[in-house]
């Protein structure tokens, strides 16, 4: 009997014939045409899987763009075709768009075959030598949405022209989940290539391209970065986002998030996705959605279902917009839009679930931060706040500030209140990001939380954190008051280290020398015999920089710092960046301002990643840092290092009182660049601040910010006795040297005013002091202009091998090379530079030859090309320009 179905019956839409049309404003992408150009071309069958919206269509709609002279029979296959009978007639329909002739043999038997699903192989065979016959030329068969047809018996036709497959004939299929056919074997002959939705998805540049070339959004980078992260490059999700955005003006990275962005992409998700999947399925995806990874134990424990594995590896298969989180396919995690999408769908579809569901993955979740999240969500708050006291301290430690604190704010306040341990966490937290202001009452809140319960441990941790605030404060009575509270309880290795520290640094700032090395030298040996490093960790980042100026100061903080980098992982690591930040503090004392510049950068870099978990050590770096730069001649790097530290320090409104040696390193860099106005008002801020509060090198480091300004008004003789008085505080109290040296800045002063001996014996004072424990820092860090008392000091035999080591470090490292001439194509050579800064200090030329070893034409010369250079008309014009151009500093 012949088959009852027509060939190409009057309903047969002809569209299913051809590509549709590309849609305006099509990005071309160029690296996938040229990778789908080599895989029609190299191999037998294409497959283009990926989940909706991924562009398959699109892609391949544009193979006329990618092959030369292409032949293309193209075939969008929908639901009819499940019937064998209709998808083999729209088959041969489709290759007769290229040759009418071509499969007419095909096309009588299957008029004739009563039930052609039972005899595909024969129709296909049949059609297979039809090709053969009519269709010389090499050609491309396009399969469009083969998702959509389920009939096994067209998947056996299509099995059995792909293991047939003619040499001109080439296939290419889309679809949004694998297909049963024999893609393992056409894999193992290497027939064919496949394309999934991570090479379907748009890049970063792909997003720009598409967003601002052909949709004119002239979105900035950071827009731009957002929308790619958000939507993972997921093309539908990118083009609904232009059509939301294209709507409003002055959009901005917010309206990413907006709501209407997300309605257009949920509704998307709702109808092609979702609500296409059976219910199972669709119930499993909505009550794993809460699940940041998914493994089969997990999705079992939230959903009951013990088949989970399965049901992954089936979402996988069918690309459900789930993909593998490793190699080893045991994890996978939804699409980050989708994963949104299925929990907004769940909270709406069973708001009454959503705290069981909650609980069982905190039950069931082996993260600890996962755990906690699930708990907070579920609002189960008692067991939140339980983790959360036991992991925080190793939150802490890796400088999580934000996620400990984010934890804790969603917790109730009765809640809180029931844990001062909470309390104690994000106060370290806020003592960690330097916010002392807000560290101080959740400190004193544990306090009284752990004094109610009895909590003597948690009483010495409270006034161990609170006791290092107090110092950094400059209360040191009160700091003294606590630290003794603290001891007379019983404390961990930790607390024990930090208040030995803590009762170090408030020693060196009673002048209690030998108390203060005593007890370094204790907290020392408990570190190290310890072997802990979370004690030593607490030693290297308490260890403050007066701790350098004890005997041995500056090998024991590197001996330490060594051996526990010895000990660390590879990696960054908050600890990392604190022994970096000391290290390049040792660096800068021993005399190596390159390496001080290049590890305190590092270690501020990483800090920064890690949310500048120790404010303290950041500002060890900063000033290393600034210091180093000063010392070479990078002033203007130096200024803005400093500045932008300022500004951090004005934004957490910490007081002046309690950082002048902060106000003293950015005044001495206007200083270099003859900044008068900006000297002056940081001088006036030093002197407006609460001297009750300030510690103790308050006076001499703001005596010497006075003594500059002195000097820029040329008030040479007020600056000498402003200085005297700084070097008698130097003696009394060492910190100050950790900022300058009054004694070398009186010792400059001098020379500049020709008393040559006075400076020598301001120098020699210093030299005395640094030989011995290798300070070469300390004089270095002056720069250049310390130059001319250094070769005096060699003429007239006074330590002569420390000062020409002194000397030689200082024009390898310290004197700038050529400096280029802003607007000008001229720059001043090494020479040149020396010269012009003694021309600035006032020198005539025969004082310029006699101390740089010249002769008096030559100093000329060198004047005369500085003029010439500088486009000046005398000396003081061009010591003007020179300040004007940050090319030297003022004497």
């Amino acid at each position: 009997m012949e088959n009852q179905t027509a060939i190409n019956p009057p309903w047969f839409a002809k569209s299913k014939l051809h590509a549709p049309p590309l849609p305006p404003g099509t990005l071309a992408r160029p690296r996938l045409q040229t990778a789908l150009r080599a895989s029609v071309t190299d191999h037998a069958f294409t497959l283009i899987s990926a989940p909706a919206g991924y562009g398959k269509t699109t892609l391949l709609s544009s193979i006329p763009l990618s092959l030369p002279r292409p032949l293309v029979a193209w075939l969008t296959l929908d639901q009819e075709d499940n019937d064998p009978a209709n998808f083999l007639a729209a088959l041969i329909a489709s290759l007769q768009e290229m040759d009418p002739t071509c499969g007419s043999n095909a096309q009588a038997l299957l008029r004739e075959l009563p039930n052609p699903g039972d005899q595909v192989r024969r129709v296909m065979g049949v059609l297979l030598n039809d090709i053969l016959e009519d269709i010389s030329a090499p050609f491309l068969l396009v399969l469009d949405d083969l998702h959509l047809v389920s009939e096994p018996a067209v998947y056996v036709a299509l099995d059995y022209l792909l293991d047939h497959l003619p040499t001109q004939m080439h296939v290419a299929a889309a679809t949004r989940h694998d297909p049963p056919l024999g893609l393992a074997r056409l894999r193992a002959r290497r027939q064919m290539s496949e394309f999934r939705w991570s090479d379907l998805c748009f890049t970063l540049s792909e997003v720009a391209s598409f967003l601002n070339d052909k949709q004119h959004l002239k979105l900035t980078l950071d827009t731009l970065t957002n929308i790619h992260s958000r939507t993972e490059g997921w093309v539908t999700a990118v083009i609904l986002l232009a059509q939301s955005l294209s709507r409003h003006s002055g959009f901005s990275a917010a309206m990413v998030c907006s709501t209407e962005a997300d309605r257009y992409i949920f509704d998307f998700l709702s109808d092609e996705v979702l609500y296409n999947q059976d219910e199972p399925t669709r119930m499993f995806l909505l009550e794993t959605s809460i699940l940041p990874e998914l493994t089969p134990a997990l999705c079992q424990a939230v959903t009951g279902r013990r088949d989970s594995r399965a049901i992954l590896d089936h979402l996988q298969r069918h690309c459900l917009f789930i993909q593998p989180t490793d190699d080893s396919g045991a994890t996978y995690r939804y699409h980050a839009l989708f994963a949104e999408f299925l929990r907004q769908c769940l909270a709406l579809e069973m708001p009454d679930r959503l705290a069981e569901l909650h609980r069982r993955a905190a039950r069931a979740e082996k993260i600890p931060s996962r755990a906690i999240g699930h708990l907070l969500a579920g609002e189960h708050w008692e067991p939140a706040a339980e983790i959360i006291e036991q992991v925080g301290g190793g939150l802490l430690q890796k400088g999580l500030l934000d996620t400990l604190n984010d934890w804790i704010r969603l917790l109730p306040p009765l809640v809180r209140d029931n844990h001062p341990r909470l309390f104690w966490l994000q106060g370290v937290a806020s003592w960690q990001k330097g916010d002392l202001e807000a560290a101080r009452p959740l400190l004193e809140q544990s306090l009284k939380g752990f004094e109610a319960v009895g909590d003597q441990v948690g009483q010495a941790e409270a006034l161990a954190y609170l006791s290092t605030s107090a110092v950094l404060q400059g209360e040191l009575v009160r700091c003294g008051d606590l630290i003794r509270r603290a001891v007379s309880f019983p404390a961990s290795l930790h607390i024990r280290v930090r208040l030995l520290m803590g009762s170090a640094r408030l020693a060196i700032l009673q002048g209690d020398i030998p108390h203060a090395r005593g007890d370094l030298e204790t907290a020392e040996a408990l570190a190290m015999d310890s072997g802990d490093l979370d004690a030593l960790r607490i030693f290297i980042v308490q260890f403050h920089p007066s701790f350098a100026l004890l005997s041995g100061g500056l090998e024991r903080i590197e001996r330490i710092c060594r051996q526990t980098l010895g000990r660390l992982e590879e990696g960054l690591s908050p600890l990392r960046a604190a022994i970096e930040g000391q290290l390049a503090f040792v660096s800068l004392w021993r005399g190596r301002m390159q390496d001080a510049c290049r590890i305190g950068e590092s270690a501020l870099a990483a800090s920064r990643r890690f949310g500048s978990g120790y404010p303290c050590l950041d500002f060890i770096a900063i000033i290393t840092v600034a210091m180093a730069q000063m010392a070479t001649g990078k002033y203007q790097e130096a200024n803005s290092l400093l500045e932008q530290f300022m500004e951090q320090f004005d934004r957490l409104g910490v007081d002046d009182s309690t950082a002048p040696g902060l106000l003293y390193l950015a005044g001495r860099s206007h200083y270099l660049l003859g900044d008068r106005d900006k000297v002056f008002r940081l001088y006036a801020r030093m002197c407006a601040a609460d001297h009750r509060r300030e510690p103790s090198v308050a006076p001499a480091v703001r005596g010497m910010m006075r003594a500059r300004t002195e000097i820029m008004d040329r008030e040479y003789a007020t600056a000498e006795r402003t200085l005297q008085k700084v070097v008698q505080l130097e003696q009394k109290l060492r910190d100050s040297l950790l900022f300058g040296s009054g004694r070398l800045l009186l010792a400059q002063l001098y020379w500049t005013c020709k008393r040559r001996e006075d400076a020598l014996d301001q120098m020699v004072a210093v030299l005395d002091e640094c030989e011995p424990e290798g300070y070469l820092g300390l004089i270095l860090r002056e720069g250049s202009d310390i130059i001319p008392i250094l070769r005096f000091a060699i003429e007239q035999r006074v330590h002569t091998n420390f000062s020409s080591i002194l000397l030689k470090s200082l024009e390898s490292e310290c004197i700038p090379g050529a400096r280029s001439i802003p607007g000008s194509a001229e720059s001043l050579t090494k020479r040149e530079i020396e010269v012009l800064r003694m021309v600035i200090a006032g020198a005539s030329n025969r004082a310029i030859a006699e101390q740089l070893i010249m002769s008096e034409h030559t100093a000329k010369t060198h004047v005369a090309h500085i003029l010439r250079k500088l486009n000046a008309a005398s000396r003081t014009e061009a010591a003007a320009r020179a300040f004007e151009m940050g090319i030297v500093a003022t004497p």
